[in-house]
């Protein structure tokens, strides 16, 4: 397990449960969360003025953001009129999050609605983009799953955590049979190194919209050290 001391965020914890520590954290979260909810569930007419005079008034800002979308009835196929409404509200979080400074936001979903209609929700974004900052000289772009861009968006599944478990597993498995590494030899950081992905650096901040904190599925090691809301 990392040592805290080298992350730099003031409100870092380890593991759950996720307590808010710091008077930043405090600060930072409840801004958070009140755009966020004023972005998707509500018709209120934001500007990008308005975000970005709120997000002024603080000295840190999460780079990476993870929001978790949780559905009681997972099993139950969704609608067209629930897709398209997801995706607006997806599209918002994404300008909002332009706004805020935000680098990388993550959209964790247990199903893989969001990941089999990509293409469809690269559109929305990019529509809702040049709407909002329709008035800037510059309009940033928005990418699902690109780093050329000025804000990355992950698209995250239950399967990413079992696959890259299952993948991890074998490697160590092969690698050991091949004389690569001793079995003595495996421990929590050569298991950190092989589960970690380059493109997916932990979110400093996880909002969750279930009824109360939970991960459904969010694979728990890009998580050690977020604070969970």
């Amino acid at each position: 397990m990392r040592d805290i001391k080298r992350f730099s965020y003031p409100w870092a914890v380890k593991l759950t449960p996720m307590i808010m520590t710091s008077k930043k954290l405090s600060l930072m979260a409840r801004i958070t969360c009140f755009w966020i909810s004023k972005t998707i569930r509500s018709n209120d007419v934001l500007t990008p003025g308005k975000v970005r005079e709120d997000f002024k008034r603080l000295e840190k800002v999460p780079k990476h953001l993870a929001v978790l979308y949780w559905r009681k009835h997972e099993e139950t196929k969704i609608s067209n009129n629930e897709k398209m409404i997801k995706f607006n509200e997806i599209s918002q979080l994404c300008c909002w999050a332009l706004c805020a400074g935000i680098r990388v936001l993550s959209l964790y979903e247990a199903k893989d609605h969001l990941k089999s209609n990509a293409d469809l929700l690269q559109s929305h974004i990019e529509i809702a983009t040049r709407q909002f900052f329709a008035n800037d000289k510059i309009i940033p772009t928005t990418r699902v799953s690109a780093l050329d861009s000025n804000l990355q968006v992950n698209l995250v599944s239950r399967e990413d955590g079992r696959d890259r478990i299952v993948k991890m597993t074998k490697s160590l498995v092969y690698d050991t049979l091949k004389g690569k590494i001793k079995s003595d030899k495996i421990d929590v950081e050569e298991v950190d190194s092989r589960l970690s992905v380059p493109q997916f650096p932990e979110p400093q901040l996880l909002i969750t919209f279930a009824p109360e904190i939970v991960l459904d599925g969010f694979p728990p090691w890009h998580i050690r050290l977020t604070e969970i809301l």
